[in-house]
């Protein structure tokens, strides 16, 4: 089977990516749902290709992000009609999900791979036909784990996300002034605009905070 993951990137600056040897690259959501798939089904030997156009007979695999306005909440016809005619000579199409509010659904696709089950059982309840398969995201490329001289304490708490993921109320005096009561520190790993973020480095971590700016209930 060949796959194409179509994207209007230049295929030139994805194509011989390497996430765990360059995983401050590509952070966004349509990088860790496509890009990233893109370079480990290429490192384990798979066919795969990239691009706007599908080789004849591949099995093309798209981001659902790509077409989905934040700001309207809603699909963007004109984003969907390019994915098709990329698609032309596919045997088959895959939406990748990601963040896309369960709500928000099209019958474009042949397959779709949601991150959980409670998203499969809100796009059945949304009346959705095509097959849905339930995938856990990839793990943490290039992770580097917590540093073992580190353990039986607990001193700094991490969050490692963008600045407009980031609850107001982690940021705000408070928490911090309650977590230095504690005796503990927060370290916010958020990328700005002469710093990269160090997402995989969990080395100096002793608690992680996995959570984000609320979002509409039909996300999750």
């Amino acid at each position: 089977m060949k796959l194409h993951f179509w994207t209007t990137v230049d295929p030139e600056l994805v194509r011989d990516w390497s996430p765990q040897h360059e995983p401050w690259r590509f952070r966004d959501g349509r990088s860790h749902a496509l890009f990233e798939l893109h370079a480990e089904a290429r490192s384990a030997g798979v066919a795969a290709t990239i691009g706007r156009f599908a080789p004849k007979g591949s099995v093309t695999v798209f981001y659902l992000g790509d077409a989905y306005s934040w700001s309207a909440n809603t699909l963007m016809q004109g984003m969907l009609d390019r994915v098709t005619v990329g698609a032309a000579r596919s045997s088959a199409m895959v939406a990748i999900r990601g963040d896309v509010p369960a709500d928000i659904v099209t019958d474009l696709p042949d397959v779709e791979v949601v991150g959980s089950q409670a998203a499969e059982h809100r796009l059945r309840t949304e009346g959705v036909q095509h097959r849905i398969v339930t995938l856990p995201p990839l793990p943490q490329r290039a992770i580097m784990p917590r540093d073992p001289a580190r353990f039986g304490r607990v001193r700094r708490v991490v969050l490692k996300a963008n600045h407009f993921n980031l609850p107001p109320w982690v940021v705000s005096d408070g928490f911090r002034g309650e977590l230095k009561r504690l005796g503990l520190e927060l370290e916010i790993d958020a990328p700005t605009a002469d710093r990269a973020p160090t997402w995989n480095d969990f080395s100096e971590a002793d608690v992680a905070l996995c959570l984000r700016q609320p979002v509409r209930e039909a996300a999750l």
